[in-house]
């Protein structure tokens, strides 16, 4: 839902936000510490692969994957996965620092994919041993594969898979900056893949070993559409798909004279009202909520004014009036299960409002 400004009314910039979540000691939000990968040895190779990873810190990761396998291509594939699974749009990045040649067609790569079917369907962004970028797909489940070539890379290549919707981009770069797009197509994938690290040896008696580093995943936003942590704490993300915003995150609370979360909003002025439905939250506390937020900045003691679901208070219109100020709550009324949000805002006057369907409104507080 984007919010709807009343056009003729005049008034200063507002932050506002689709949804922010709470979790109170959540852990990190992206894959690239370690913890939410897996790996799996598609197609049955007869040597098994494995993977390593090892974190400077959530931005800094480096991982070797060692494989063996036939090859990634035709219309089944035997390679090694090392994966996490990812919602919505997004560009994810790597730098393939060095391949063993166990063959000139070993390849290593970005790879977001359908399954773990060795004839799923599939985007590959890939180098091969002899230093070629190649953009592969295959379009249809248990179809044959197609193939791109690129221009020839340095001895370190930079690659990035982007996915908008069903239009999968292949860009490479030799500094990780600078990317030249050599090859995109159209593949129809849930919003749900699995994305992560793909190696073959296109030798199935010999492994290899690819190493990885500077592994990035960038969630894409629609247009005007921002994100931010508010207040330190650690990192967030969020997500999109048609429509739909995914938010994880950490955060101190949004209470007291100052406010750690994380904050997905687009600015606007004058009046505006702001609408969401909110079907899920994860309950880490009991302080664990989502909703909506109408907010004057992005310091952590801004004014602002929410509503929101919390799992075990229900919903509540929450709001600070002046910067620095000491928070406020208004009950709402329990919480059993999805629940639409509003928030109007008319002059400098915000009211809170709760459905069950989107279309008959329970009026909340005002401040």
């Amino acid at each position: 839902m984007v919010p709807s400004p009343r056009p003729g009314v005049r008034g200063r910039a507002l932050v506002v936000v689709l949804c922010f979540v709470v979790f109170v000691a959540s852990r990190p939000s992206f894959a690239q510490t370690g913890d939410d990968w897996r790996i799996s040895n598609i197609g049955a190779p007869v040597l098994a692969g494995s993977a390593s990873i090892q974190c400077q810190s959530a931005a800094a990761c480096a991982m070797n994957v060692t494989a063996a396998g036939a090859d990634i291509g035709g219309i089944s594939d035997q390679f090694t996965f090392a994966y996490f699974t990812f919602t919505g749009d997004g560009a994810f990045v790597a730098r393939v620092d060095s391949l063993v040649n166990t063959d000139d067609a070993a390849a290593a790569g970005l790879m977001v994919r359908e399954s773990l079917r060795p004839g799923s369907k599939h985007a590959l962004a890939l180098v091969s041993a002899v230093k070629t970028p190649v953009f592969q797909r295959r379009l249809a489940t248990d179809g044959i594969t197609l193939n791109t070539a690129g221009l020839q890379a340095p001895s370190r290549v930079w690659l990035k898979l982007e996915r908008v919707g069903a239009i999968f981009s292949a860009y490479q770069s030799a500094d990780g900056t600078t990317w030249t797009r050599y090859a995109n197509d159209t593949i129809d994938m849930p919003a749900t893949v699995l994305v992560g690290l793909a190696v073959t040896s296109h030798n199935p008696a010999l492994r290899t070993t690819a190493r990885f580093s500077r592994i990035g995943v960038t969630p894409l936003l629609p247009n005007e559409w921002q994100s931010s942590d508010v207040g330190p704490w650690v990192a967030g993300a969020t997500f999109y798909s048609s429509g739909t915003f995914l938010l994880r995150a950490a955060g101190t609370d949004i209470w007291g004279k100052s406010d750690g979360f994380r904050y997905t909003f687009r600015q606007v002025s004058g009046d505006v009202d702001v609408i969401a439905r909110v079907p899920a939250i994860q309950n880490i506390s009991a302080s664990t909520k989502a909703g909506l937020m109408i907010r004057a900045a992005l310091s952590p003691s801004a004014a602002n004014a929410s509503v929101f679901g919390t799992p075990s208070k229900g919903v509540a219109f929450q709001r600070r009036p002046v910067a620095g100020g000491q928070t406020v709550s208004s009950d709402g009324g329990a919480l059993s299960g999805p629940v639409w949000l509003k928030l109007e805002r008319r002059d400098n006057r915000i009211a809170s409002f709760r459905s069950s369907d989107g279309l008959s409104w329970s009026f909340a507080k005002t401040r």
